[in-house]
């Protein structure tokens, strides 16, 4: 009897105390920042979105179009005002959100490792408290979260043409909803189809490509059409490229650099045009500084590690945020980094597994630094490695010489005239 089933029923009671818990959890921190609105970007998320629900256009008013912003999350809040006009209501659905991705996590290590590496899975992840924190507030990265969840549930699924498809379109609604999802959403992509055949994978991975081209096609041909004639994804490349590239920046900058002289340059300046002159400034500053330039990236690069900002909203400050934000992401980052170690000697990793855990995480740090690094920006991106860590961690729970499953996440078990072939005597 597998290790899946033999703990089944205690399984299943445990998850769904766990479930209960963390949804008292999720009603305390409604509790707590219900109806809150605390950082400039999230009135300007809210500001989009009841632009979009009244007038139907995208941008800061009526009259004025825009692609600073990407559109998924504007669109999903002004979906949830139109239900209900109230921020408490969105964050409410956004801690739902929160237990689906802690339930896509356990399904994909439970099928990594059995029931227990689910259950250390679904816990690792509700003691993270930048996830519950994230899921709070009006940021994009509280719906990245599940998608990326189930980005990787995909991408260590079975093989097939159909979830080649399925992960491509995930790609390009995660890029709609923050840029460098992309990154990941693809890695993912070349994985699953680099497990067919070379005959099945080229089309699987053209397919998934393409499906994954389709809604950020879509967004751009809408620019091109709303903005002078111009294919962009967004025209906060420059700003963002600046903000991490200038004098006096330092890796835990972030937004705080001074844009002042800036200003004052791309004064009068469209959207579009202001965003080329910022990229031109940040591009002739790395240039001009290339081993200063290449420190800082080196540094930002670490500081993908941090486990809090400084904020430039001071009543979220405080030493116990602080020290909570540290315990939180250092005790899931050594969970993570043991499990991986002993996943790996007891045969329970791969090379795809680790590719498309820490290398989509790796891989989306090394982009992050080009421009500047947020914990925020990282949160959505953490839920790649919880799945590894939970099925290393688990060989601590189970008792020696009990069987687990070594099979990717949905992939079936065999039939019973598998079984039946298998066992029958040779002629």
């Amino acid at each position: 009897m597998s290790a899946d089933r033999a703990l089944r029923p205690s399984g299943v009671l445990a998850e769904r105390v766990l479930l209960l818990l963390l949804g008292l959890v999720a009603l305390g921190a409604l509790a707590w920042r219900g109806g809150t609105v605390a950082f400039p970007d999230e009135a300007d998320y809210l500001a989009l979105a009841r632009t979009l629900l009244e007038s139907g256009t995208f941008g800061p008013d009526p009259t004025t179009p825009s692609a600073y912003r990407l559109p998924l999350y504007p669109a999903f809040l002004a979906a949830l005002l139109a239900l209900a006009p109230s921020v408490a209501v969105v964050q409410a659905v956004q801690l739902a959100l929160w237990l689906v991705t802690g339930l896509l996590l356990s399904r994909t290590a439970r099928g990594l490792a059995g029931a227990p590496a689910g259950l250390l899975a679904l816990a690792l992840w509700g003691a993270y408290p930048q996830g519950l924190f994230i899921a709070t507030t009006l940021y994009p990265q509280a719906v990245l979260a599940p998608l990326m969840a189930l980005s990787l549930r995909l991408a260590l699924g079975r093989p097939s043409l159909g979830r080649a498809a399925a992960l491509g379109l995930l790609g390009g609604v995660a890029t709609l909803c923050v840029a460098n999802a992309a990154v990941p959403a693809f890695l993912h992509l070349v994985l699953l189809a680099a497990r067919r055949p070379i005959r099945r994978a080229v089309p699987a991975l053209a397919l998934g490509a393409l499906l994954m081209a389709v809604p950020v096609t879509g967004w751009m041909a809408r620019n091109a059409r709303v903005l002078d004639g111009a294919w962009v994804l967004s025209s906060n490349g420059g700003i963002n490229l600046l903000l991490g590239n200038a004098p006096g920046v330092t890796p835990a900058t972030g937004t705080g650099l001074d844009l002042t002289p800036y200003a004052l340059v791309t004064r009068g300046m469209g959207e579009l045009e202001a965003d080329r002159t910022f990229r031109a400034i940040a591009v002739e500053w790395i240039r001009a500084h290339p081993v200063e330039a290449a420190r800082l990236y080196l540094g930002k690069l670490a500081y993908w590690l941090a486990p809090s900002n400084r904020l430039t909203t001071a009543a979220e400050e405080g030493r116990a945020r602080d020290a909570l934000a540290a315990a939180g992401w250092f005790g899931l980052l050594l969970a993570v980094s043991v499990g991986t170690i002993l996943a790996a000697r007891t045969g329970r990793s791969s090379m795809r597994l680790l590719l498309a855990s820490w290398g989509a995480w790796l891989a989306t740090a090394a982009v992050y630094a080009v421009f500047f690094t947020r914990v925020r920006f990282r949160v959505p991106f953490d839920v790649l490695l919880v799945p590894i860590g939970a099925a290393g961690l688990a060989g601590w729970l189970v008792p020696r010489g009990t069987a687990l499953p070594t099979g990717s996440p949905n992939q079936e078990g065999p039939t019973a005239s598998r079984i039946a072939r298998a066992t029958r005597p040779c002629a």
